[in-house]
């Protein structure tokens, strides 16, 4: 099976070839019951550390943006089909290439986030934001005060 593997520390994405998609998940470094999953499209999801944009996290994290959403640390890409069995990713590598962008660490992210590059993530219910992902501020890693 095809996915796509993201990694934000090394800032690369990558596409590979797994038997079984926990093969991908630990190819991805991503542990399976630390993970939330998300929907890119109609057939088109992503699995992330599910801690990733906790504040607590924020010193060491690394996070980019795909198709408009921002996300932290390691992820994996995968499609399915109409009866929601995972099958060959399908869109190519170009597709991804010309949505992901880096944004580095939170400071980073921030700005891209006050610059449209990307969405706050949010939690809502009922349409009510109970939560929303902000800088906590502090130095960056490019060594500027926020």
């Amino acid at each position: 099976m095809r996915y796509l593997a993201i990694s934000a520390y090394r800032r690369t994405s990558a596409m590979i070839e797994c038997k079984t998609f926990d093969e991908a998940m630990r190819f991805a470094g991503l542990a399976a019951r630390e993970v939330d999953f998300g929907r890119l499209g109609a057939d088109l999801f992503i699995v992330v550390y599910e801690f990733g944009l906790d504040e607590n996290h924020q010193p060491l994290m690394q996070y980019f943006g795909l198709a408009g959403n921002m996300y932290a640390g390691n992820a994996l890409v995968y499609s399915v089909d109409a009866s929601g069995a995972t099958v060959d990713l399908k869109p190519e590598r170009e597709w991804f290439e010309e949505r992901l962008i880096w944004l580095g660490d939170s400071f980073m992210a921030e700005q891209a986030i006050q610059a449209g590059q990307v969405a706050r993530p949010t939690i809502s219910v009922n349409g009510e934001t109970v939560w929303q992902w902000r800088h906590i501020g502090g130095r960056s890693h490019m060594g500027a005060q926020v």
